[in-house]
């Protein structure tokens, strides 16, 4: 009995030892598929910065070994953006300084390579010493920071677009109320139109008269409800005085099909309508 009773406490270490390989292996491979490598990363009591541990990542990030850091960080700080160095060396100093979490974006320049965004984030922790810890990973963010640089100059290009069309636009939310107020519509209406934005058209007092006001609330509602667009004709008072509007709502939408505004788009054709009087006279 006591030797069976060995043999089942020897199995179960075997056993205990081979899940603690699987559990190490299935970790190795996790850390070797990151977008970016974990690390350990030390201040020494005087001052010198090394990475006691990196995972094998670093090489498609930095070009460099684990061993090439492991004493001195010197190697892998050089190929951060000198731009950047600055603002890195902060938020170390801070996060030794308070013990809170390191974190920041910054670019990598590696000789023959693209330049790469990285974030880096990890949580110190003092040792016995005096020296700091930090554990924690660097990711490669450079897909989103180049999508944020495309949406950004969309952006832009969008708002400019905007700004030097004729037409006056307005976007409503499905609350009703204008999220957006374009420059033509700020000159039309003059200035006091851009003060309309995160009001309702029947808030008072509203850029018309109540009835008119009312009456465009609901066309651009009957938008939201139905999808369809509608259009009519009114005169609102502008800068210049009381001129005719052929005015066209039109619903916006996201991916999935779903209206998340609409756009009021006002065109002055206060010209139009006169030369029609004349001719009706």
């Amino acid at each position: 009995l006591g030797r069976a009773c060995s043999e089942l406490q020897e199995l179960r270490l075997l056993n205990q030892e081979s899940a603690d390989d699987l559990a190490e292996q299935r970790m190795a491979r996790c850390l070797a598929n990151l977008p970016g490598f974990t690390y350990t990363f030390r201040q020494t009591p005087k001052g010198a910065f090394g990475f006691p541990y990196a995972s094998p990542g670093i090489w498609e990030i930095y070009g460099l070994r684990p061993e090439d850091v492991m004493e001195d960080d010197a190697a892998l700080h050089a190929r951060a953006h000198p731009d950047d160095r600055p603002r890195i060396e902060a938020a170390i100093a801070d996060s030794a300084e308070h013990l809170t979490l390191f974190q920041v974006e910054f670019r990598v320049h590696r000789p023959g390579a693209v330049e790469r965004w990285i974030v880096a984030t990890s949580m110190p922790e003092r040792e016995a010493d005096g020296g700091t810890l930090w554990h924690g990973f660097m990711l490669d963010i450079t897909d989103r920071k180049v999508a944020e640089a495309e949406l950004r100059e969309s952006a832009a290009q969008m708002r400019s677009l905007v700004e030097h069309v004729p037409e006056c636009i307005t976007r409503f939310g499905p609350d009703m109320r204008i999220r957006f107020v374009s420059g033509a519509a700020t000159r039309t209406f003059g200035k006091a139109s851009a003060n309309l934005v995160g009001r309702r058209l029947t808030d008072p007092p509203g850029p018309g008269s109540p009835s008119r006001n009312a009456m465009l609330e609901r066309l651009v509602k009957e938008v939201f409800d139905t999808g369809l667009s509608n259009n009519c004709q009114v005169a609102l008072p502008t800068v210049d005085g009381v001129r005719d509007f052929d005015v066209t709502h039109v619903a916006e939408r996201n991916d999935s099909g779903e209206i998340i505004s609409v756009l009021g788009i006002a065109r002055d054709v206060t010209g139009q309508v006169r030369r029609e009087e004349e001719l009706r006279r």
